[in-house]
């Protein structure tokens, strides 16, 4: 931290922030923190929300379009699902205007 001095973290966990304040930083005042997989169990963390929800729903229907059609076992193609995050800003970082 000394040596690089970052703006900002990108964390899969939330336990830097709990290091950060250990520390005598502040969030975000010093340093910000930024989450890759927003859950419901964190409220108030800047990152990216994944859409769990969204995700759910599409499994929901690519599950039932195979039994519709009855179809059993693997798939002999593969097939990919995006659905894309969505960016939430919340107080662990600071918007700065430029």
């Amino acid at each position: 931290m000394k040596q690089y001095q970052p703006d900002v973290i990108i964390t899969t966990t939330f336990l830097p922030k709990q290091w950060l304040l250990q520390m005598g930083l502040r969030v975000p005042e010093d340093i910000g923190l930024a989450h890759l997989g927003l859950g419901e169990t964190e409220p108030g963390w800047t990152g990216i929300d994944p859409q769990f929800g969204e995700i759910m729903a599409a499994v929901v229907d690519l599950l039932s379009a195979h039994l519709v059609r009855n179809e059993s076992g693997r798939p002999s193609a593969c097939k990919e699902v995006l659905i894309k995050g969505m960016w939430v800003q919340g107080n662990t970082t600071v918007v700065r205007s430029e």
